[in-house]
């Protein structure tokens, strides 16, 4: 029987063929290809590529009124927004308030706290393939003194973490960078931007009625 070109396996680790089970190879010829490697490389192109068209393009103004206009449509768009923005320093605040006002709180507090886990999840898996966090490393020495003094994997590290400048985005890598457990991560991430959504919706509210 005449023996395919294409070859899919998936190598165990212990032959020594892998750094991580799992991880799939496709076999052109004699060329091998980590199948693995390749599509979570795919994957950050296209989330980098999204990313930027959005960093770019972004316009909070349309996005308000497509809302108004596509109400329907409107939980789909504001979601994408929510973890796309997650990547940036673009901040969401007035569309948290807006979706407030359009739907309801708790489709507001809903609608950033799904978007931002999502993304935050995201960033945690790209930690955990990245082999040097580089200069985030040495800017250990900048956190508050409680802070340094407690380890990473700590709870009340993650929770604290999310408020400091460049926690909400960055924690999320160097969680995964260093394996941190994926619940303790999640529980404190999920608590941490229902409290942030609240804060931001109740206390833009409240702001509105003052002017």
């Amino acid at each position: 029987m005449r023996q395919s070109l294409f070859h899919f396996s998936a190598l165990p680790q212990s032959q020594g063929h892998l750094e991580n089970e799992g991880t799939y190879f496709v076999k052109i010829g004699k060329i091998t290809i980590n199948w693995t490697t390749v599509f979570r490389t795919t994957l950050l192109i296209l989330l980098f590529g999204a990313v930027v068209y959005f960093y770019k393009y972004f316009d909070m103004d349309i996005i308000k009124a497509y809302i108004e206009q596509n109400p329907r449509r409107s939980r789909i768009l504001s979601f994408v927004v929510f973890f796309l923005a997650s990547f940036t320093f673009i901040p969401t605040s007035p569309l948290t308030v807006f979706l407030s006002i359009t739907h309801d709180p708790q489709t507001a507090i809903g609608l950033y706290s799904l978007g931002n886990i999502a993304a935050a999840v995201v960033q945690y898996f790209i930690g955990t393939n990245l082999k040097d966090l580089g200069k985030l490393e040495q800017n250990e020495g900048k956190l508050p003194r409680f802070l340094q003094n407690l380890p990473i994997s700590s709870p009340l590290f993650l929770l604290v973490g999310r408020i400091i400048p460049g926690g909400t985005r960055g924690l999320s890598v160097v969680c995964g960078f260093y394996h941190i457990r994926f619940l303790t991560f999640f529980w404190t991430t999920t608590l941490m931007f229902l409290l942030s959504s609240a804060f931001q919706v109740f206390g833009g509210i409240e702001l509105l009625k003052i002017l």
